[in-house]
C-alpha cells in the first residue's frame, strides 16, 4: 500500500484456504487493511471505510458459525471524533453497517466482535463522556436487523473501563473482558451477559 506504517490485529479463518486478516494503515489519511487467504497466497481486499474517514482501522475479524464475516474497529470523522466502526462480507464485497455511538461522546471505540450460532452479533469497546472512560458493547439480532447500544457494568469506584474482548457461543451467554482503573490500579475485568 505505499503505508509508513501497517499492522494487522485480528486473524479468522472459514477453512484452510478461506481466512481473513484485518488491521489498519498510515499514508495521508490512513484506513483499515483487510487481506485474503485462498489457499496458496494473501491479497488485499477494498475495504468500506465511511467516506472522509481519517486513521480508519478494523481491530477484530470473526467468523460466524454461518459463515458470516465481520469486521470491528473504529475511525476519525471530519470533526476530530472517534467513531465505532463495522463491516462486513457479503459474499463479494465489504459492506459498511450503520453503527450507533455514544451520545455527545467525542470518542466512541470498537475493539472486538464476535458472532454466535443464533446469529446475534456483538461488539465490544469503550467511549470517552468528556470526563471518563466507559464500557460500551453493541448487538446486533436478526430480529431488529439494525445495531444497538447496551448498556455495559461499570465497576464500583472505576474512574476509565474499557473492554478489550468479546465472546460467546449463545446470544444469551456473553463475556466481555478489559481492565478498570481505580486509585491507581489497573483491574482486570471480566462481564457477563446471560
Amino acid at each position: 500500500q505505499g503505508a509508513t506504517y501497517s499492522s494487522l490485529q485480528s486473524v479468522a479463518a472459514r477453512s484452510s484456504d478461506d481466512i481473513w486478516a484485518v488491521g489498519s494503515f498510515v499514508n495521508g489519511d490512513g484506513g483499515s487493511i483487510i487481506e485474503h487467504w485462498d489457499g496458496s497466497s494473501w491479497s488485499l481486499v477494498p475495504n468500506a471505510d465511511p467516506a472522509g474517514a481519517y486513521q480508519a482501522g478494523l481491530q477484530s475479524v470473526d467468523v460466524s458459525p454461518q459463515g458470516a464475516v465481520w469486521a470491528a474497529g473504529f475511525y476519525f470523522d471530519q470533526s476530530g471524533a472517534g467513531r465505532t466502526l463495522v463491516e462486513a462480507w457479503d459474499g463479494s464485497a465489504w459492506q459498511l453497517e450503520k453503527t450507533p455511538n455514544l451520545a455527545q461522546s467525542p470518542d466512541t471505540e470498537l475493539h472486538s466482535i464476535t458472532s454466535s450460532y443464533t446469529g446475534v452479533v456483538w461488539a465490544s469497546g469503550f467511549a470517552f463522556t468528556g470526563s471518563t472512560y466507559v464500557p460500551i458493547t453493541l448487538r446486533l439480532s436478526h430480529q431488529s436487523a439494525k445495531w444497538r447500544l447496551v448498556d455495559a457494568a461499570i465497576p464500583a469506584g472505576s474512574q476509565n473501563t474499557y473492554l478489550y474482548g468479546v465472546g460467546g457461543f449463545r446470544s444469551k451467554d456473553v463475556f466481555a473482558t478489559g481492565y478498570y482503573y481505580s486509585e491507581g490500579v489497573y483491574h482486570t475485568l471480566v462481564e457477563h451477559w446471560d
